[in-house]
């Protein structure tokens, strides 16, 4: 056990809830949230959740890393050190490194690299001396590095002597030249990273382990290690082709969920994992972007679930833009989250070029034996499930089985038909009150608020309604609990305050989970009033902010109504407050 600081108080944190990694690389945005990163990031600040890095970095430092942050730009790479506290309470040294991405469309966005400072080194003034010993401890790795240049379709390997770099000489490695320029030269898409295993001249097995580097979206070059197995090539467990999806090299669904029954019968396997995924929109984008890109997706799909699991596992294609993957003896929740989290945000960005509002994700739901149950229908169904509750919850997340949370699975045979007559009944009880509610608007005016918020702050879970309008966005009226609200939030007038706001003019926000808001004045001033949610809705006249409707919640409940709205209670609640905007500022 170990002592660690949070809240300003002293609590005890038990061993090895998660390792910290020596580094990690993420690509981040200028406001302090990751976009695109690997399981390293998650478990390098113990985070498992979308947060701010802003949020982590401690008291004293956070001037000093905000002005860094800030002068990030492609010219040139910066550097600085500073102190984190980690999801656990522990405070850590971290070396960062990182500019900006040298392309128009992607300024905003930052490449970032952390060194856990005190594994290696007591100062700054000793990192070089800790990249001297990486360097050499290269001459002790099995196999050796290449790098493939995509201009002139080269490969050249290499091993470090003594921190020199000289040409690779063994015979077995030097006859795979050949043979990795051709692979190289044949790849399609833009896969992040390889994992595979070749067959030598020798008939041996070699492993490669890379990663491709691009430049304005083109292969640039590869980079990696191939290293010799220890056994002949014929040897090497391969997935049957029976069993393998022609058109993205996945297993397809017949052998997935054959391999799944296997796994859950095997004695030696001490954990199994499914994560069942679907891609959100997909019919929608494909009908406005064509089918080239539609088939783009599902190939870039499949290359990010390789690069994910790596040898963990298996990754399926069911069909369509549904998938599946199965990792046996992953370990605890947080590494699971951790591999849902980097499926999630790399998919989320695999395609940069599309506007956000078009851009494609992905929802994934996950269930784990023996927790969850230990047969096949079980495990599969309870993923299923997990998937469902996702897409109801308003998509791009990943849900993890839990029954205290999501129930029994349902034992009627026509449980779509069932959950299909509940939704539309909630729907159709949204509807009922919605047109209630702006019925009392158009008649009653500004009159008719305290009857409107009656109906809305129970049916959306929120406990106090609050507009704010004028040049300051100062404090109108207010229904609800009868604590006054913050006074202003002018902060929503500043010109960062515009990426809060989605494409309907709507901020939901929920401090305890999500963090997502990074204005920290906007933020501390709801804050130290209680707030635990909020959603603001953002009228505007002229292309400027003139009244702010806020429905927010005040306590925290830890059921359904933490969740984030579907897209149809969203529709229905920017309709209503359009409408109590312009009631107020006529």
């Amino acid at each position: 056990m170990s002592d660690t600081i949070e809240n300003n108080n002293i609590v005890t944190v038990p061993d090895g809830v998660s390792e910290m990694p020596a580094s990690c690389f993420g690509v981040w945005g200028r406001d302090y949230y990751a976009t695109a990163a690997d399981e390293n990031v998650y478990h390098f600040l113990d985070y498992y959740r979308r947060t701010s890095l802003m949020n982590l970095i401690h008291p004293e430092d956070e001037l000093r890393f905000s002005a860094w942050w800030n002068s990030l730009d492609a010219a040139r790479q910066r550097s600085i050190i500073v102190k984190i506290i980690r999801g656990n309470g522990e405070m850590r040294t971290v070396y960062m490194k990182g500019r900006a991405v040298d392309d128009d469309e992607n300024k905003h966005l930052l490449n970032i690299e952390m060194i856990d400072v005190e594994r290696t080194c007591e100062s700054f003034s000793e990192l070089s001396d800790m990249i001297t010993r990486i360097t050499a401890y290269h001459e002790h790795l099995e196999g050796c590095e290449f790098e493939y240049d995509a201009a002139d379709g080269t490969v050249n390997m290499f091993r470090f002597i003594s921190s020199e770099r000289r040409a690779e000489t063994d015979p077995g490695l030097v006859a795979l030249i050949p043979e990795l320029a051709d692979r190289f030269k044949r790849i399609k898409g833009k896969p992040e990273v390889i994992n595979e295993i070749i067959q030598g001249p020798d008939d041996n097995a070699y492993s490669i382990d890379a990663v491709c580097l691009y430049r304005h979206f083109e292969l640039s070059g590869i980079y990696g290690r191939v290293r010799k197995n220890n056994q002949r090539y014929e040897d090497v467990e391969k997935t049957p082709i029976e069993n393998i999806d022609s058109f993205t090299g996945l297993w397809n669904k017949v052998g997935s969920m054959e391999y799944l029954r296997q796994v859950l019968e095997d004695k030696s396997v001490h954990q199994v994992v499914v994560f069942m995924l679907d891609l959100d929109y997909f019919k929608t984008l494909n009908d406005s972007y064509g089918h080239a890109f539609g088939d783009e997706a599902i190939l870039r799909t499949a290359q990010i679930i390789k690069s994910v699991i790596k040898n963990r596992g298996i990754g399926a294609r069911f069909g369509g833009d549904e998938f599946m993957i199965v990792l046996k003896d992953l370990g605890p929740e947080t590494a699971i989250r951790a591999v849902a989290e980097s499926i999630r945000t790399q998919i989320s960005w695999a395609f940069p070029e599309k506007v956000l509002a078009d851009r494609i994700t992905c929802t994934i739901g996950i269930s784990e034996a023996p927790r969850n149950g230990t047969d096949f229908d079980t495990i599969f169904n309870k993923a299923d499930r997990a998937l469902y509750i996702g897409k109801q919850k308003g998509k791009n997340r990943y849900i993890i089985y839990k029954e205290h949370l999501h129930g029994e699975l349902p034992t009627s045979p026509d449980i779509s038909l069932e959950q299909g007559i509940r939704d539309a009944l909630n729907v159709d009880t949204l509807l009922n009150t919605i047109t209630s509610c702006l019925k009392i608007l158009s008649t009653e005016g500004r009159e008719g608020l305290q009857k409107v918020a009656a109906k809305l702050l129970p049916l959306y879970g929120m406990e106090r309604l609050s507009i704010y309008t004028g040049e300051d966005l100062s404090l109108l009226e207010f229904y609800g609990l009868n604590e006054p609200p913050v006074h202003s939030l002018a902060g929503f007038k500043r010109k960062e305050a515009e990426g809060l706001l989605d494409k309907y003019g709507i901020c939901q926000i929920s401090f305890m989970y999500d963090q997502q808001i990074y204005l920290s004045d906007i933020h501390d001033r709801l804050k130290s009033n209680g707030v635990k949610d909020i959603a603001v809705f953002a009228h505007t006249d002229k292309h400027k902010i003139d009244a702010l409707v806020c429905f927010e919640r005040l306590t925290r409940r830890e059921t359904a109504d933490s969740r984030k709205w579907s897209d149809e209670e969203l529709h229905f609640l920017t309709l209503v407050s359009r409408m109590i905007a312009e009631c107020v500022t006529k």
